[in-house]
């Protein structure tokens, strides 16, 4: 029998994100960014590191810039990815953890890559 986080329903780790939330996710190209970085990390990333990251991929490494990525993250990008259960964020560390749903956005981020190229 399946495990369940409430009765009756499947688990999380049990359940797949249908597409449109997939694309949803996607559609911001500073979260299609941090995801791939995500994806690429083993364990916990800081913020302050997911945001660096950002800040050279966007072409604008400043303070300034860095500071409004660290808000932008935390007060735009990350919510949706937590709601979604693709990502935990611990709040006291500062610190983002790929869950297992975040397989599921490999296919994607590869078709990107290729996009971009």
């Amino acid at each position: 029998m399946p495990s369940t986080d409430t009765p009756g329903r499947p688990s999380r780790t049990e359940q797949s994100l249908p597409v449109t939330t997939i694309f949803r996710l996607l559609s911001s190209e500073r979260r299609l960014c941090a995801l791939r970085y995500l994806s690429q990390s083993v364990g916990a990333v800081d913020v302050e590191d997911l945001a660096d990251h950002l800040a050279l991929h966007e072409g604008e490494h400043t303070r300034e810039h860095f500071e409004r990525i660290c808000t932008s993250l935390v007060h735009v990008h990350i919510p949706p990815l937590v709601e979604a259960g693709v990502v935990e964020y611990d709040p006291d560390r500062e610190t983002l953890t790929l869950c297992a749903l975040g397989d599921q956005f490999g296919p994607y981020l590869e078709l990107a890559d290729r996009a971009e190229s």
